[in-house]
């Protein structure tokens, strides 16, 4: 817009004085230069890094990807999912310099908000109502790049529930081994489960396991009562979450 507001300006002056020298073939470039000026800022299309992005304080992914709309054309898309339970909603998006609109789920409902960079890897995205009040804010941090078709994970539900299984069958039953809490912690792609125990305020890992959401593979080390520890691999499935 600088550049064509210069060529403008020089014209005017061109036709405001006399013998200014400016020739019609001189006057032909400029405005085959305004032209593609124009033409490529058309062209531009803002956008978010395709890819997986996390965010550790919602405990949620956003992948974002580029789509065709109804009529055909390349529209800014993702999809948004909560690691707790695997549930979320696919989205689109505008972006104009810091200014973002995303309708989540359908038109009708828009979230407006604020996004800068650090890096090509790091986004802050502060979240507003469409009063333009601050609703909440978020840092995502950007993972790998990922298409729609690869964007199926283990939910924490089905990570819990199968290593819990895994964990019972190890140890065999044995009560003085089991758990008084588990915890979850994510991230990135990777998650690391471990079971604790409790005991005249003294805490033991009793086990660890770290498993990748989207292969399922992973490791296990345990720790038996009066036995050498057990490390080794393992790979969640589908089919046994199902059961």
């Amino acid at each position: 817009m600088i550049k064509k507001i210069a060529i403008l300006s020089s014209a005017v002056l061109c036709l405001s004085l006399t013998g200014c020298g400016a020739s019609n073939s001189d006057r032909a470039e400029e405005g085959t230069q305004e032209s593609t000026v124009v033409e490529e800022a058309s062209k531009a299309v803002a956008t978010i890094k395709h890819g997986l992005w996390f965010s550790p304080s919602n405990e949620k992914y956003y992948l974002f990807y580029e789509d065709k709309n109804d009529d055909g054309h390349n529209e800014n898309a993702g999809v948004m999912e909560s690691l707790q339970y695997g549930m979320g909603l696919p989205f689109r998006y505008t972006l104009n310099g810091n200014d973002a609109d995303f309708s989540f789920g359908g038109v009708d409902y828009h979230s407006p908000a604020t996004v800068t960079f650090s890096g090509d890897n790091i986004m802050n995205v502060v979240w507003k109502n469409e009063d333009s009040a601050v609703e909440g804010q978020e840092t995502l941090l950007y993972v790998s790049e990922m298409s729609l078709e690869e964007f199926d994970f283990y939910s924490n539900k089905e990570i819990y529930d199968q290593v819990f299984k895994h964990y019972s069958n190890e140890v065999d039953s044995q009560t003085s081994k089991m758990p008084s809490y588990i915890t979850l912690t994510s991230w990135g792609k990777e998650v690391t489960v471990r079971f604790i125990k409790s005991a005249e305020g003294m805490d033991e890992c009793l086990a660890t396991y770290t498993i990748d959401r989207f292969t399922g593979k992973g490791s296990a080390k345990i720790a038996l009562e009066g036995k050498d520890d057990i490390t080794k691999d393992i790979e969640l499935t589908k089919e046994e979450q199902a059961k």
